[in-house]
């Protein structure tokens, strides 16, 4: 994470020497953005001018600032307040305001403060060179492969399924860096925030002490950050970057979409406002969303898009026999770009009342016919091939218990296909190896 860190310091600043040029200021203020606020200190006069809530339409340049004396003996001498930066009579009254409380060259200062902050808004994203990003200073993954490092991943399916202990699960791996979810690993150096729409602290509480408590560790050794949110993420854009920035958050679980989203997850609207919200904060997440019961589209539930926005999703599936503590759960990945899709993956939760902790295990998902059933053909005809002589289609299909058929016709699909099978001679009956395999 330092690294990235790193890059987007240097993206900072080269960005606001272009504003800068494009403002015509000889002599401008020390610029930081931070949390979604931009900072502007004129060093000599210990003067620092605080910008949130940026934005334009036919009325002028809105936003709320705030004015601090710098120095030995700090103090604020405005602030936060409504101010239209191209509005003369707005201008003029806010010099006025600042000259009661302190005597500077005020004009000048918010000449150039509306200056700055009109090119602000004016740049807007900046248009790269691609040779410059070719090859990528980190990973592309937080939770290889679970959760992306910096674009939207999604976890979805009917509720009752452990979704939110999963991805809670998820969250304490990043935050301690062990493995939790085994075969998930963590990037080092995350930090975490649980955005919740559905339920309260302490259920996620006493989840993350079992969860602790079955790998071994404190609880107490090891802080995790959850916030309750009733409104739209679009409403909480604001509050939520300020706790990035005070937190050091690096990453988000957001629980659940369709409540975040503010409106019908259906509508197409809705699920494009919430990517937008979400893409402002400029943090990895693992989106947490439901799937109508009986959904077999192997997609979230509402709108398309919701599926076609996010880079990663992955539905799970669960099978628990009613009365016992242990927990059998499925992974599939659906979606995911630039890459072939994972291999499904499966947990074996135990839920302990003895010593109140949860511990996850390894479990094949073919050993769970409830699970299997959503493994497609090839998953299973490459375990049965992994450790094996090339083998018959006949061989196979007896091995696997399956259709000579659908054996068949998913090796003919497969052929020469990355992650896929190969022919080996000529005679017949032909025998199929891993395209992979030495």
């Amino acid at each position: 994470f330092e690294v990235k860190e790193l890059y987007a310091t240097i993206d900072s600043a080269q960005r606001y020497a272009i504003i800068v040029q494009a403002a015509g200021v000889h002599d401008p203020p020390e610029f930081t953005e931070h949390g979604g606020v931009l900072e502007y200190v004129w060093s000599k006069a210990n003067l620092r001018i605080q910008v949130e809530e940026l934005w334009r339409n036919h009325q002028g340049l809105h936003s709320e600032v705030t004015v601090d004396l710098l120095g030995d003996e700090p103090r604020q001498i405005i602030g936060p307040v409504s101010y239209n930066m191209t509005s003369v009579s707005g201008r003029d009254n806010m010099v006025k305001s600042l000259k009661n409380r302190m005597e500077a060259d005020w004009y000048e200062v918010l000449q150039t403060l509306a200056r700055l902050c009109n090119e602000h808004i004016r740049a807007g994203q900046d248009v790269v060179d691609l040779r410059d990003y070719t090859d990528r200073p980190w990973s592309q993954w937080a939770l290889a492969p679970f959760i992306l490092d910096d674009m939207p991943s999604i976890i979805f399916g009917d509720g009752g399924l452990g979704k939110s202990l999963i991805a809670l699960a998820a969250m304490c791996s990043l935050n301690t860096g062990k493995v939790i979810l085994p075969g998930l690993d963590p990037e080092a150096s995350h930090k975490g925030l649980y955005l919740d729409w559905e339920s309260t602290s302490y259920e996620h509480g006493s989840r993350f002490k079992q969860l602790m408590r079955g790998i071994g560790e404190s609880p107490k050794d090891h802080p995790i950050l959850h916030m309750q949110v009733s409104q739209s993420i679009g409403l909480m854009v604001p509050v939520i970057r300020r706790h990035i920035e005070a937190e050091g958050v690096t990453f988000l679980i957001i629980d659940s979409a369709g409540l975040a989203c503010g409106g019908d997850p259906a509508s197409v609207d809705s699920a494009l406002k919430f990517f937008e919200a979400l893409r402002t904060l400029n943090v990895p997440s693992l989106i947490i969303t439901h799937q109508a019961k009986g959904d077999t589209s192997q997609k979230p539930f509402g709108s398309v898009f919701w599926h076609n926005m996010a880079r990663n999703t992955w539905e799970i599936k669960k099978h628990q026999v009613p009365g016992e503590t242990v927990l059998h759960v499925g992974l599939f990945n659906r979606k995911v770009n630039g890459t072939a899709p994972h291999p499904p993956v499966g947990f074996k939760i135990e839920f302990n009342s003895i010593d109140d902790s949860i511990t996850i295990t390894p479990a094949d998902i073919k050993d769970t016919p409830e699970l299997a059933g959503d493994v497609d053909a090839i998953e299973f005809i490459r375990r049965e091939l992994m450790d094996s002589e090339p083998r018959t289609t006949r061989d196979i299909a007896d091995a696997l218990e399956m259709k000579w058929d659908t054996v068949n016709q998913t090796l003919n699909r497969w052929l020469d296909r990355p992650n896929g099978v190969i022919k080996v001679g000529t005679i017949k009956p032909v025998k199929w190896t891993l395209i992979d395999t030495p």
